[in-house]
C-alpha cells in the first residue's frame, strides 16, 4: 500500500495528485512563495511541471583531483587545508563581504600522493565563511578553470553550507545503492527566485512523477517519434538522467503536445461553432449582381472570391466567424460594403466598429458613396458625442430605425441594444481586445461575425491565435495603385527630402507628417507641436493643420473633411491616421523617429499615400543617431512593399503578443513552444489534429 508523504505541517496524511491545489504544499496560504505563484497563475500542483528549469546537469561522482582537467565539471571531497578571506575593498558595505579563498586536498588520496585544489567565492557573506570554518573536509562540485598555473573551481556548490538536496535519481542499470545526482536550476518566476522554486518542486512527493498521465495517441507517439509524457518531464526536472534521450528529445515531445492541444481545442470551438444557428440572411444573386453593377471599378478576381466565400458563410445556418486579410489598398472596405448592403437588403441590422473617430468618419464617408442609390438609415456612434445625442441613437436602434451603425468602442455600451441585428464588422480587430470582440457580438444571437485585417497575418498566427477563424485573403492590388516608395532620410539627404517635399505640395498634392508623441519627451522624440512649428515655419505659404487624438469629435471631423477637400496641404498627426484614412491626392508621408514605430505600423502608415492616381512617398526621417539594430529594421520597410514579408519579420522582431496585443496578464501564451522556431512543429500538430479526430472512411 502506498504511503503518501506529508504535504504539509498542517495536513500531514493528504493524497496528492497533480490536480490537487498548489496550496497544499505549504503551511499557510499566507506563504509569500505561495501568494507570488498564485498570482503568477500557478494554482494546481500540475502547473508546476510547466516550469522549465534554467540549468539541468548531471552531477558526476566524487573524483579523484589528479583527474581535473580544465573546462570539466567536476565533483570532489576535499580536506581544508588553508582559508583566506580578505576583506573586499572594491564592494565595501555593511554585509561586511569578503573574498573567501580555500585550498583543499585530496581526500581520496594516498599519502605522499597530494594532489591540490583552490575554492573562491568572490563578496561571500560572513555566515557563510563562518560555516565554512567549522568544516574540517568539504564536498564540493563546479566547473575546473585554470588561473596562474592553479586549478580553480570559482563559487562552487557544497551541499554542507548551501544546504540543497540534488535530485538523486536511481540508474535504471544498477541495483538501487548508487545514485546519478542531478543539479536542476530553476528561473525567478514573479519575484520567487529559482531557489524557492527548487524547494518547492522538492516538496512534491516521489509517488507523483509515476502518476503523469499522457495526453497523446500512442499513434503518434510512435509516428512523431516522441517519448512519454512522464519521461519527459522526470527529464527536464531531474527525476531521472537523460540515457538514452537527452534534454532536448524531452523538451520535443512537450512542445509538440502544447501546439497539438491548441490545435485540438480550436478545432473543436470551430467545429461546435458549426451546430449553433445564426439568422438566416437570404442572398439574392439579382440583388448581388446589382450591387456589382452599380459600382465605379470592377472587383479584382481576389475581390470577387472572397465575395462568394462571405456570402456562402452568411446564407448558411451556422455563424460566419471569418477573418477578410490583405495588404494596405487592396480593397477590403469595398467587400465589407456589399456584404453590409446584403445583409441589410435582407431585413437585418448591421454594426460596423472601427478602433478611432477618424475611421468611423472615413467609412461612413466611403460607404455613403457605396450606398448612395439605396435607402440604407445610418448613424455614427461616437464616445465623443454628447448624452442626449448618444440615447438618440441608442433608442433608435432597438426599435429598428437604424438600418446601419458605425462607430467606436461606443458600440459594445451595456444599453445599447438592436432589434434584428445580424451581422458585426470589425475593422482592424487586432485593435480591440477579445472580450470587446465577444461583447459586441453577443448583442445578437448566433451573430455572423467579419472581422478586418491590413496587417497581414503570418501563417503561424493564423493557425493559432486566429486558428478558430476561417481566414480569407486578398493578394492583388485594384487596377491603377500605383505603389509607394521609401526612403530613409538622415541629416545628409534631409536637404533633398525637404526640397522634394516642396515640390510635390507646389504641384497640388498633399502630404503627411507623423509623430510619435504630441508633447516634448525627455527622450529626444520630436513633438507634434515642434514638428508643426517647424514646418509651418520653413513653409508659410502653405496651409498646416494637427490632428490627434485630444481633439473634440467635430475638431477631428472639420480638419479630416477640409484635408480630403484639398484645403489644407500638410496634415501634421500622431498615428490616428494609422489605419483605413483613404485621401487619394495625398502623395507624401513623411514620418519623424520612425524607429519609435514597428514594422508593420510603419507600412500601415506609408499605404495612405499614393492612393490616386499618382505614385505615393514614403520618407523614413531620423537624426541619424539610431541604432544599428533601429536602422536595419527600418531597411526592411524600405526594401519592400509586400505587407507579408513585413509582418513576418515584425513577428520575429516584436513576437506574437507584443505584435498582436493579445497578452493581456499572467502567462505567456505558451510554456515551450515558440511559433516563430517551432513552425514545423506546429504543421506537425495542425496534420495530426485533422486526421487522428475526423472519421476516416
Amino acid at each position: 500500500m502506498k504511503s503518501s508523504p506529508s504535504a504539509s505541517s498542517n495536513d500531514s496524511n493528504i493524497d496528492l495528485t497533480w490536480d490537487s491545489p498548489l496550496a497544499l504544499l505549504f503551511k499557510s496560504k499566507k506563504s509569500k512563495t505561495y501568494t507570488m505563484l498564485s498570482a503568477a497563475d500557478y494554482n494546481n500542483l500540475s502547473d508546476l511541471l510547466n516550469i522549465l528549469p534554467l540549468k539541468n546537469q548531471l552531477i558526476p561522482p566524487p573524483q579523484s583531483f589528479k583527474s581535473a582537467q580544465e573546462g570539466q565539471l567536476f565533483c570532489g571531497i576535499g580536506k581544508i587545508i588553508k582559508l583566506s578571506a580578505p576583506p573586499n575593498f572594491k564592494r565595501r558595505s555593511r554585509f561586511g563581504f569578503r573574498n573567501l579563498e580555500l585550498l583543499v586536498e585530496d581526500a581520496s588520496a594516498e599519502k605522499n600522493d597530494e594532489q591540490y585544489l583552490y575554492l573562491k567565492w568572490f563578496n561571500a557573506y560572513p555566515n557563510f565563511i563562518e560555516k565554512i570554518k567549522k568544516l574540517k573536509t568539504i564536498n564540493f562540485w563546479g566547473e575546473i578553470k585554470r588561473y596562474k598555473n592553479r586549478l580553480y573551481l570559482y563559487s562552487p556548490r557544497t551541499q554542507e553550507v548551501n544546504g540543497e538536496e540534488e535530485n538523486k535519481t536511481k540508474n535504471d542499470n544498477d541495483s538501487g545503492k548508487d545514485r546519478v545526482a542531478i543539479n536542476v536550476e530553476y528561473p525567478t518566476i514573479n519575484s520567487v527566485s529559482g531557489k524557492f522554486i527548487k524547494q518547492v518542486m522538492n516538496k512534491l512527493p516521489d509517488y507523483l512523477w509515476e502518476e503523469i498521465r499522457e495526453t497523446l495517441p500512442e499513434e503518434i507517439l510512435n509516428k512523431r517519434s516522441l517519448m512519454p509524457r512522464s519521461t519527459a518531464y522526470k527529464i527536464i526536472h531531474g527525476k531521472i538522467p537523460p540515457l538514452a534521450a537527452t534534454e532536448d528529445d524531452a523538451i520535443k515531445r512537450l512542445i509538440y503536445e502544447e501546439l497539438y492541444l491548441e490545435q485540438l481545442r480550436l478545432m473543436q470551438k470551430k467545429e461546435a461553432q458549426k451546430k449553433l444557428n445564426s439568422p438566416l440572411i437570404s442572398v439574392s444573386p439579382a440583388v448581388v449582381n446589382e450591387l456589382l453593377a452599380s459600382l465605379p471599378f470592377n472587383l479584382t478576381s481576389g475581390q470577387k472570391q472572397v465575395v462568394d466565400e462571405i456570402l456562402q458563410d452568411i446564407s448558411a445556418n451556422a455563424p460566419m466567424n471569418r477573418l477578410l486579410q490583405g495588404d494596405v489598398g487592396c480593397g477590403k472596405t469595398v467587400v465589407a460594403a456589399i456584404v453590409i448592403a446584403i445583409t441589410i437588403k435582407a431585413g437585418h441590422q448591421v454594426a460596423f466598429m472601427c478602433p478611432t473617430e477618424t475611421l468611423v468618419l472615413q467609412h461612413s464617408l466611403e460607404l455613403k458613396n457605396f450606398f448612395s442609390h439605396l435607402s440604407i438609415r445610418t448613424a455614427l456612434l461616437l464616445g465623443s458625442l454628447p448624452v442626449k445625442d448618444k440615447r438618440i441613437i441608442k433608442e433608435g436602434a432597438a426599435r429598428g430605425d437604424y438600418d446601419l451603425i458605425i462607430g467606436t468602442h461606443a458600440l459594445i455600451q451595456d444599453d445599447l441594444l438592436f432589434n434584428s441585428l445580424a451581422l458585426v464588422v470589425i475593422d482592424e480587430q487586432h485593435k480591440f481586445g477579445v472580450n470587446q470582440r465577444h461583447k459586441l457580438v453577443s448583442k445578437g444571437e448566433n451573430i455572423h461575425c467579419l472581422t478586418m485585417s491590413a496587417t497581414p497575418i503570418p501563417r503561424s498566427l493564423g493557425l493559432t491565435i486566429f486558428g478558430d477563424l476561417d481566414i480569407s485573403t486578398i493578394k492583388e492590388m485594384p487596377v491603377g495603385r500605383k505603389q509607394s516608395h521609401t526612403r530613409i532620410i538622415d541629416k545628409n539627404n534631409y536637404g533633398q527630402f525637404l526640397n522634394f517635399l516642396k515640390t510635390r505640395i507646389q504641384m497640388g498634392e498633399q502630404a503627411y507628417i507623423v509623430v510619435p508623441v504630441i508633447d516634448e519627451t525627455p527622450n529626444n522624440l520630436h513633438s507634434l507641436e515642434y514638428i508643426f512649428n517647424k514646418f509651418s515655419g520653413l513653409y508659410p505659404e502653405y496651409i498646416f493643420a494637427k490632428l490627434h487624438g485630444r481633439l473634440t469629435s467635430e475638431e477631428k471631423t472639420e480638419i479630416f473633411l477640409s484635408f480630403i477637400n484639398k484645403k489644407i496641404n500638410i496634415l501634421v498627426s500622431t498615428s490616428v491616421i494609422e489605419v483605413g484614412i483613404n485621401v487619394p491626392n495625398a502623395t507624401i508621408m513623411a514620418i519623424i523617429n520612425p524607429e519609435r514605430f514597428g514594422l508593420s505600423a510603419l507600412h500601415q502608415l506609408r499605404g495612405r499615400v499614393g492612393r490616386g492616381g499618382h505614385p505615393g512617398f514614403c520618407f523614413l526621417v531620423n537624426d541619424g543617431t539610431i541604432s544599428a539594430e533601429a536602422l536595419a529594421r527600418l531597411k526592411v520597410v524600405e526594401s519592400t512593399n509586400d505587407g507579408f514579408k513585413i509582418a513576418e519579420q515584425d513577428l520575429i522582431n516584436r513576437g506574437e503578443g507584443d505584435l498582436w496585443g493579445i497578452y493581456q496578464s499572467g502567462r505567456n501564451r505558451y510554456r515551450f513552444a515558440d511559433i516563430i522556431a517551432n513552425q514545423k512543429e506546429l504543421l506537425w500538430a495542425r496534420e495530426d489534429v485533422v486526421f487522428y479526430n475526423h472519421d476516416r472512411d
